[in-house]
Formats: C-alpha cells, structure tokens, sequence
C-alpha cells in the first residue's frame, strides 16, 4: 500500500493552518486595554509585528507570520509597553518597533513552542538577530515545508535536530523523504517523528532502531490497516504514536511490536495517552519488569477497564480471595500486622510488596487470572480492626488541622500499611506533611533501603 505524495505547497498550507490566532484569554497583560478593543489591539499588532520582521528584518513573509501569530507572551509583553489608542493604536506600535528592536530569538522559541519558562535558558547575550543563529531559520523551512506544525518545532529543537542539520538544511529534506519509502506520506511521517525525534538524528548508531520503528509502524498502520481509522493530520499521527511510544519506553524492542500493536490497536484508539500512563504506572509498582506490563495490557486490553483506583477491600480477606490458604494467610497477620485492614485497590502494588508477594501475585496476572482484580467481595474478617481505626479516624476529621493529618495517612495508607490500630501509632510518631514523608521515602529507597526495612523502622 502506498500513500499519495503531497506537494509542498499543500503541506504548507497546512502547516499554517496550525498558526492561526489564539483567543483572548491566551494573552497576559492586557489589562490596560478596555476589552471591547482587545482583539483589535491584538490583530494589529501581529499585523504591525508580521511586517516588522518582513520588511525591516526582512524574513519571508511566511516566516514572519508563523512568529506572530504563535509568540502569544512575547507579543502581549509589547502590546503593554505601548500607549493604547483605539484610533492610532497600528502607528504607535510600528513606531515602538522601529525605535525598539524585539529579541528575534525569543520571539522565535515561542512561536515553534518553547515555552516561555524555558526560553531565557536557550538564549545568548550576544545573540538578539536570527541571522545571528546560522541557519535555524532554514531548518525551520525545511520541516514546515514537509508538514511539521510550525508551532511543535520546538519539541525537535530541543532535541538537538537544528544543530544536527544546522550546516546541512539540505541533507534534512533528504532524510524526511527518506521515510516516505517506507509507504508513509508527509503528515504521518512528521506525525511519527515527532514521537520519536531519535529517528531525524543523523547518527549511524540508530539507523538499526530507525529500521526496526518504521517496520512497527508499516506492520502496524499500512498492514494492519490502522490508517483508516486515523484522522489525515499531523496532531492526530503524533497522538497515535506518543501512545505506542509509552510501551516501547516500558522496554518493548523496536522491529517486534507491529504484529501486536496491530492487533491490539483499539487499546490506541480508545484510551489517551494519560489514561494509558496511569494503568501502566499501577502494574509497574509491583517492582516487575516493565516490558511484562507492556505485554500484560496489550494481550488483555480487558483490563483498561478495570477500576483500578477507588475500589476498596480488606486485605485479608483480597489474600484469600488470590488464593492464599488459612495457614498463610495466619503468617500474614503474624508477621506484617500494619497492612492487615482496608485499603485502597490503587495501594494495593505496594500491600503485596509489604507481604513479598508482589511478584508471585503479578505472574497469576499475566498468566491469565487478571480477573482476581475485579470480581472480589469486600469481607472484612479483620473488621475489628477496622472499627478501632475508624475511632481514631474521627478525631482526626474533627481536629483542626485535620487535611494535613489525612495527608500524612494517605501517605502510610500508599506505602502498603492498613487501616488498623499499629498503622494509627505509626501515624501518632512521624513528623511531616504527606509531601515531606513520600520525599524521605523516596530519598531512602534511592539510597538502596528495601521497603519492608523502612516499614518496619517506622513501627519502633
């Protein structure tokens, strides 16, 4: 199968189409100016800006409308340095500019997507003009003229891929067309580099992984015909592939993932990329290898479904439902008495790695018994328990600062203890708001510490 070649006049097009005007409501510092003149105000001063830059700083007239209309802080930065007058606004914005010139550079991150944050950490003292950046503004052409948003530049740029072709804008045309024999058109190769920017890095190194991906993306979008179901633009390409990028960043080896992408494309389509990161994140707490829980959700796209967060059980009673039997499940309490109680499912990763049976429970999992995380019943053979800790529940919900103290349990709760009364004197000694506690934690695990070590410190 192969794609239709686009001309790039049409993908120029298109790329413009990304720099359109953003409302009102984008722009800082306009308060100075009566609303009902905003959007004028704003209008001419892209317009006064666009021809600054093209007829006195003479870039392509193209050029210096992607950077007016994308600089949204920039821009209303001037606009509140600029005596407002709704009949003489134009003119005295044209005269500041001609009086005062703009930093071209800043200006420019902006507008290819930097954000404004992390642009006075790109830019140089001795550097105000764009002709002062070589050919930044060549590359720029190069990959708006193939199809790249002008506005998402600045995810490549900050990958370096300017400087890599810095010297040669020519051999950039060269790769990009490069890809297209693989079957793709321009939208969705700038859709997947965008993704994976490695793939425009001139190094002999990757050429190997750059092989691998696009035969998972031909597998995936021309063979098992995931094309059709994708929206013809760049923004919908780049969506796709950001959240097939979250499994190969799992550890899933490039050149091996087409056959069950393809398969299990719905998982694509269906779920953001969010939605996805968060599942992942769930399994990925058991401390198991992480290419196992890209395999996992892939195979048994079944389990994206699962309420994995608000479902509350009783310990106990979830590790006799798992399977454990009445002798080790009197183990359990002997020897780890603070995760016994409720919890939360979504703590439920770090209640199996308190009792060492994270990995054991994973592999039931992945060996086709997902099912355990969803048709339990919450029993409490630990209900007493529940009821003491319940009793000292209450008084923190009336004390006065009661939202830092629930931090602070939240934060026991999160870390594999139960509601029950040794995790209330646990509670009653640690010092420290919920975001400190997780820091030190956190700190001390990085430091090697096991976690049952630390759980156990906590309770002396």
């Amino acid at each position: 199968m192969r794609f239709v070649p686009i001309s790039i006049s049409l993908c120029s097009f298109i790329s413009l189409r990304f720099s359109s005007s953003l409302p009102l409501c984008k722009f800082p510092k306009l308060r100075k100016i009566p609303y009902r003149y905003r959007a004028r105000a704003v209008e001419q001063a892209q317009q006064a800006l666009t021809e600054y830059l093209h007829m006195t700083r003479y870039l392509s007239f193209t050029h210096a409308e992607h950077i007016s209309k994308n600089s949204v802080v920039s821009l209303s930065d001037l606009i509140s340095r600029v005596e407002f007058s709704n009949s003489n606004f134009f003119r005295n914005f044209q005269k500041f500019l001609s009086y005062h010139p703009i930093n071209e550079i800043e200006f420019f991150f902006e507008s290819i997507g930097i954000p404004p944050s992390e642009i006075n950490g790109l830019l140089s003292r001795h550097e105000f003009f764009l002709s002062e950046k070589g050919n930044i503004l060549k590359v720029a052409h190069v990959l708006s003229a193939f199809g790249f948003p002008w506005n998402r530049l600045g995810k490549l740029y900050k990958e370096e891929i300017f400087s890599i072709f810095g010297e040669t804008p020519d051999a950039l045309t060269v790769r990009l067309n490069g890809f297209r024999e693989f079957g793709f058109d321009n939208v969705s190769v700038a859709g997947i580099c965008l993704a994976f920017p490695f793939v425009l890095n001139g190094n002999d190194e990757v050429i190997g992984q750059i092989d691998a991906l696009f035969g998972d993306m031909r597998r995936v979008f021309l063979h098992f015909g995931l094309t059709s179901r994708v929206e013809w633009n760049v923004d919908s390409w780049h969506e796709i592939c950001r959240k097939i990028r979250v499994f190969y960043d799992l550890g899933c080896e490039k050149g091996k993932m087409g056959e069950l992408f393809g398969r299990g494309q719905n998982v694509l389509l269906q779920y953001s990329e969010e939605f996805l990161v968060q599942k992942v994140e769930f399994f990925c707490r058991f401390d198991v290898n992480k290419a196992d829980v890209a395999l996992l959700l892939l195979q048994n796209p079944e389990i994206l479904n699962y309420d994995l967060e608000s479902p509350l059980i009783s310990v106990l009673g979830f590790l006799k439902h798992i399977g454990l039997s009445e002798e080790q499940l009197k183990f359990v309490a002997h020897e780890y008495p603070y995760v016994l109680g409720r919890n939360k499912l979504s703590n439920l990763p770090h209640v199996m790695k308190a009792v060492d049976l994270h990995q054991w429970f994973f592999d039931k999992i992945m060996n086709g018994e997902h099912h355990l995380l969803t048709n339990f019943v919450i029993s409490s053979p630990d209900e007493y328990l529940e009821n003491e800790f319940n009793l000292h529940l209450e008084r923190i919900q009336t004390a006065r600062n009661h939202k830092y103290m629930i931090g602070k349990l939240e934060f026991l709760l999160g870390i594999g203890f139960g509601e029950n009364v040794s995790t209330m004197k646990v509670f009653s000694s640690l010092h420290g708001s919920s975001v400190e506690l997780q820091e030190r934690f956190e700190c001390l695990l990085q430091q090697g510490k096991p976690q049952n070590d630390l759980r156990a410190s906590m309770q002396h």
